[in-house]
């Protein structure tokens, strides 16, 4: 019986997700149109047009554009607003914080339609990074992991994915039941259009799922690719630190069968450090849109709800609420920023690494007239190096700036 009842919730998740949520909607497309293939294998792939469909990108941009106007001439003229029976939506919440709603929605509305618009494109190749949501044994090789690791990026998918999704139904639904208790206790009925209240009620029904879609599924989705790419980083750090003890123990009596061994070992992992930073720039170039989004949208509300708890006299029967917003938004803000710091600064340390390595492989060769060759390879690896150090590399926004530690610091 139990079984029964969760397999048709989810059935019911897959059948709304697929439906009303953007993102989803695109990992359902990526895997038929690219199946087992890897990310690599993919990229290389004919160019697909994804046409924007009805549900998934006009409905919610439109919608969104017209409930973020209403809502926008209220906060701007709230009296002028109140003569007329067209913004009775305003009454769906408690009083004295219509205002304070109202600059919300319209920031929330903005995410929807920039989500809708500009963060998700036209071509199928710019979701392959849906494809770690699908990972399996048949295409794990693919990405480079074991069963270990695929295991461990499933139950981190599974633990994140989840309260995500049960927060956004339990929100729509509170939210929802929040309006009806104030369509009846305001009996708003009785003074205003009823098939306008009809109307505004479940229209912002819908307007309330997309919005959780935006603000509570899609930022999940991009912190598992940022999991992702740490566990891969995490790969070439056992290695790094392998050839670093080796370095260690055999000091400077190494012979020159063992030093041309460790040269290629060290090259061996500047080859797949180098394709791991192939799929990070090609995951930020994928992501770097809707991470703007997002960290925008949610660096603003959380200022915003800052300054509506402390900096108002908002009555203090509605501060829970407004607590459990801002709760909600700088934890995500705060994880999204750590999840992409560890990328950014696990680069640093790898390019220490190299240089480091690299200094204690010329010093082991400097002693052997014969490795000149090898040591001017090793060379111009140095100067690859010294440039990559000076910048900072991982999860960027569309502005250039490179999400790090101190982005972590500053938002924390």
């Amino acid at each position: 019986m139990v079984k029964k009842i969760v397999s048709n919730i989810e059935k019911i998740h897959q059948i709304i997700s697929e439906t009303v949520w953007l993102v989803p909607h695109y990992r359902h497309l990526i895997r038929d149109c690219y199946g087992h293939q890897s990310v690599l294998d993919a990229h290389h792939g004919e160019i697909i047009i994804v046409h924007r469909t009805f549900w998934h990108n006009w409905f919610p941009s439109l919608w969104a554009l017209f409930v973020g106007i209403t809502w926008g001439f209220y906060f701007c003229y709230p009296e002028w607003c109140t003569q007329y029976q067209f913004w009775v939506v305003v009454k769906l919440y408690p009083p004295a914080s219509e205002i304070y709603t109202a600059a919300m929605v319209v920031v929330w509305s903005g995410v929807i339609i920039s989500t809708a618009l500009y963060g998700l494109s036209t071509d199928v190749k710019d979701f392959q990074y849906l494809l770690i949501l699908d990972m399996n044994k048949k295409n794990m090789k693919n990405f480079g992991f074991n069963q270990n690791e695929l295991n461990e990026l499933k139950q981190f998918q599974r633990r994140l994915l989840a309260p995500f999704a049960l927060f956004a139904y339990i929100s729509s639904i509170f939210g929802s039941t929040g309006q009806f208790f104030q369509v009846l206790d305001r009996h708003l009925w009785k003074d205003n259009n009823i098939v306008l209240v009809i109307t505004w009620f479940f229209g912002f029904q819908f307007w309330a799922m997309y919005a959780a879609s935006c603000i509570h599924v899609t930022p999940g989705l991009i912190i598992i690719i940022h999991r992702y790419i740490h566990m891969k980083q995490k790969q070439i750090k056992k290695k790094m630190n392998n050839l670093t003890n080796q370095l260690r123990t055999g000091s400077r009596n190494f012979s020159t069968r063992k030093s041309i061994l460790l040269m290629r070992k060290y090259l061996q992992l500047q080859i797949q450090l180098d394709h791991l930073q192939h799929y990070c720039q090609l995951y930020d170039q994928q992501t770097k849109r809707l991470l703007t989004i997002i960290w925008s949208g949610y660096t603003l509300l959380s200022t915003y709800l800052t300054y509506v708890i402390f900096l108002t006299s908002i009555p203090s029967e509605y501060l829970p609420l407004y607590y459990l917003l801002f709760f909600t938004h700088s934890s995500l803000l705060l994880l999204l920023t750590y999840t992409a710091s560890k990328v950014s600064h696990q680069n640093r340390l790898f390019n220490r690494w190299n240089r480091h390595t690299l200094y204690s492989i010329l010093t082991t060769l400097s002693s052997w007239r014969k490795m000149w060759k090898h040591q001017l390879i090793l060379l111009s690896i140095d100067n690859i190096n010294s440039i990559q150090c000076s910048h900072d590399s991982g999860f960027s926004l569309t502005n250039g700036y490179v999400i790090t530690w101190n982005s972590y610091i500053y938002v924390s």
